[in-house]
């Protein structure tokens, strides 16, 4: 299930990792990338792992909505 949720910058006790890959210029570019990365639950071996590397991809390939980035290259 695809989830949206505004959440604060703010250090919690609950998160694990926070890892920073861009400089986003275009934030309406990316939420529209971001939503349009297909779920493939039917496929299997599918799961949030390859949701976010897709997503990335995605982003990484798309030239509008990053700055610098750490997938300058990849």
């Amino acid at each position: 299930m695809y989830e949206e949720l505004p959440i604060s910058m703010l250090p919690v006790l609950m998160i694990l990792v926070r890892v920073m890959i861009a400089k986003i210029v275009d934030l309406d570019r990316l939420t529209e990338i971001l939503r349009a990365t297909p779920l493939r639950g039917e496929v299997q071996g599918w799961d949030c792992i390859s949701w976010v590397r897709e997503a990335l991809c995605s982003l990484g390939a798309d030239h509008q909505c990053f700055g610098r980035s750490v997938l300058d290259g990849m």
